[in-house]
């Protein structure tokens, strides 16, 4: 038995996988225990034959007693590795594992133990959330920056998070390089609405269980940025993206900053992970 310490559950991918595991997901299960007894009281006292029903036969009455047992994320997940890890379909790589791209296939179900953090842009905005929420509990709100600017804060949590609890947080593993080493890097992008602990509490040393969707190979890179889902109104207008970089790469350093274009590509390989959990063990 594996104890884990759940950070993530995507319980609508998990409901997905259960129905090829069982013809259909239960959600509660009712447990029924029969108990009878016969004339004897509870106290060892035996009942007068007067009052047994149909005068010699033993008198026998029976209660029972009904459980409502909830299914669980956490138990449809255990279901799921377990039927994956006794058919072999599993691929397992802890801290101790070397992960390249030719020991990994797209569609692959793995479980990869790494050191992650947030995205550069995902720390940034997060962190401008948290000070601007501390600043305006304290009374300083007006402080922090004038209210224009402050809209404007607002508006980057929109448009780099999405709407409040359909936030997407790209979580980054990067591998150290060397000229001999092709270890691959990590990527996940989690989704907040599936978290299970405080964005805070959501870095460090954790294993991401899921399904690899995309290689990228030692010459490609994969670039944070794209991770966003940009309003299609920002999307198509081509020069937004150097702009917002261009502004981050001299945001102050009190807000978060500054953040180079560099730290937001990560070289390949890289391993693209679509998540199911994340956990510690």
């Amino acid at each position: 038995m594996i104890l884990r310490d759940y950070l993530y559950l995507d319980t609508d991918r998990l409901q997905d996988y259960m129905s090829g595991l069982d013809p259909g997901i239960i959600e509660d299960l009712v447990d029924t225990q029969r108990s009878q007894s016969s004339g004897q009281a509870k106290a060892g006292v035996k009942v007068p034959a007067v009052l047994e029903a149909g005068g010699g036969g033993a008198h026998e009455s029976e209660s029972i007693l009904q459980r409502s047992m909830r299914v669980t994320s956490q138990h449809m997940f255990s279901r799921v590795y377990d039927a994956l890890r006794d058919a072999d379909s599993l691929k397992v790589f802890d801290e101790d594992s070397s992960l390249h791209q030719d020991n990994v296939k797209r569609r692959e179900v793995v479980e990869i133990t790494r050191d992650f953090k947030p995205s550069p842009m995902s720390d940034l905005v997060e962190n401008l959330l948290s000070l601007m929420n501390t600043m305006r509990g304290m009374g300083f709100v007006e402080e922090v920056s004038d209210p224009e600017s402050r809209q404007a804060i607002q508006a980057l949590a929109m448009i780099f998070r999405g709407e409040e609890g359909n936030e997407e947080i790209p979580m980054v593993a990067r591998a150290e390089r060397m000229p001999s080493n092709t270890e691959a890097s990590v990527v996940f992008l989690a989704k907040s609405r599936f978290m299970l602990a405080d964005s805070g509490d959501f870095e460090g040393e954790m294993t991401v269980f899921g399904k690899v969707s995309k290689i990228v190979p030692e010459s490609q890179s994969i670039d944070l940025f794209d991770f966003i889902k940009l309003p299609r109104a920002f999307a198509r207008e081509k020069s937004f993206k150097k702009e917002l970089l261009d502004m981050f790469e001299s945001w102050p350093l009190e807000f978060g900053g500054p953040i180079s274009k560099e730290s937001l590509k990560v070289s390949g390989p890289v391993v693209v992970v679509t998540p199911v959990a994340v956990y510690e063990a």
